[in-house]
């Protein structure tokens, strides 16, 4: 097992653990996917004893816990019923049906976690790809892990159309795909608009789906915990503020793109209640603005607001991806603002600006990893499950850890490369 692999499954372990401890209540949600959608059982009304916290630490009240850097942090925590970012006790698992092209609930029990080890497929499946963005490095990592996942499983990966993270080419791909006649798809469309329709049609086919990162109907999820890591960042930024302003004047700027869903929106509910179990920042002190998922914007916009609220003493900023918020921190640069922006993947952009110099030069604190190195791991030992008649749970989530000055080297090189071979 190599370094990376190690540190991995270390972290791992550990947020999986801490996310059982999240009680959630959910709804049923309007939308509806094959397999049934149990309701969310209302939580005790008797909380658990707080501990007495620290002295210069504000408590937070809530049922959600994580632990950071050794210290345990209670939030309100997610929502449930949120498809996509269900908590552990709402994922079951599901089987799918080839005569119907429907995944089946199969028992009654929350599915136990996923392992991702290596599997060897009995025979050559024939496995289909789309990229979701081929201009962005997070997804050439994506891709790469999946095809080589694939071979060393035995499997084959067929297709290689960009989605360019656009709704019609969604479509297009699922029609290029299915054109090869694959026996299942790893789907990351990232645009909650095309997943619908492309999954209609992947139905028809009778061809099982795992998607990446937002919710697909009838289709396995795996991505993010998105709550957790947008937490796990706003805690790092409440710190932070603590130790450099003692949380005083606080704004909380979110930029938001409500056109990938609602389970990713809660990277931003999860950051706003990180930082706000750090520091007291009323509700009129966060704001969100729109970005559309493009850099350009979230430079231009975050310069907007900035220009427009000089009053807005210490912002800190954060949006879906890194892609928008190192931008977001070069706006703060740029403006000569005493504020940080915290971003969210991982990606190379955040990793160059991290190394780039000291958070009070660059105005960028770190980045939640989402280590898309791995994807493909996930992705295709669940796809080789399906194939099999194996049982899979329905929402599969990766583990984070926060990337910061102080650790940044015990992950990525300056290059951006991850320290330690993948495994093989």
């Amino acid at each position: 097992m190599t370094k990376s692999r190690e540190q991995f499954t270390k972290l791992f372990a550990v947020i999986f653990a801490f996310a059982l401890i999240a009680a959630a209540c959910g709804s049923d949600d309007d939308e509806t996917v094959a397999a049934d959608e149990p309701a969310a059982d209302e939580p005790a009304a008797e909380e658990p004893e707080a501990e007495e916290p620290e002295a210069d630490e504000p408590e937070a009240e809530g049922g959600f816990a994580l632990e950071v850097d050794g210290t345990d942090y209670s939030l309100a925590g997610p929502p449930g019923g949120i498809l996509g970012a269900l908590p552990p006790d709402e994922v079951f698992l599901w089987k799918y049906n080839f005569d119907t092209g429907v995944f089946e609930q199969d028992g009654d029990e929350p599915a136990p976690p996923f392992d991702p080890s290596p599997r060897t497929a009995s025979e050559d499946f024939q496995i289909g790809w789309s990229n979701p963005l081929a201009a962005i490095e997070f997804s050439t990592l994506l891709e790469n892990s999946t095809i080589r996942t694939a071979e060393d499983a035995g499997a084959s990966i067929v297709g290689n159309c960009d989605i360019n993270f656009d709704p019609v080419k969604a479509l297009e791909c699922t029609e290029t795909v299915l054109q090869l006649n694959p026996d299942a798809v790893v789907f990351p469309n990232w645009l909650e608009s095309a997943a619908e329709a492309s999954m209609a049609l992947y139905d028809e086919a009778r061809v099982p789906v795992v998607n990446m990162d937002v919710f697909h109907p009838n289709a396995i999820f795996f991505g993010a915990d998105n709550f957790t890591s947008g937490a796990i960042s706003g805690i790092n930024v409440g710190l932070y503020a603590q130790e450099t302003w003692d949380c005083e004047d606080v704004w909380i700027l979110l930029g938001e793109n409500l056109a990938s869903g609602a389970a990713p929106d809660l990277r931003l509910q999860g950051f706003q209640q990180g930082v706000q179990a750090i520091c007291d920042v009323p509700d009129d002190q966060v704001v969100r603005i729109p970005v559309d998922g493009s850099g350009e914007q979230g430079l231009q916009t975050t310069s907007d607001w900035l220009t427009g609220n000089p009053d807005a003493i210490h912002p800190v900023a954060a949006s879906l991806d890194d892609v928008v918020t190192v931008p977001m921190s070069r706006a703060l640069e740029q403006a000569g603002r005493d504020g940080v922006a915290s971003g969210q993947g991982g990606e190379l952009n955040a990793i160059e600006r991290i190394y780039e110099g000291p958070t009070e030069q660059t105005k960028f604190l770190g980045t939640t990893a989402y280590f898309p190195e791995f994807y493909g791991d996930f992705a295709v030992a669940a796809l080789i499950d399906i194939l099999e008649g194996k049982s899979v749970p329905q929402e599969i989530h990766i583990s984070h850890v926060y990337l910061d000055r102080d650790n940044i080297a015990d992950f990525y090189g300056e290059d951006g490369v991850l320290i330690g071979d993948l495994p093989s």
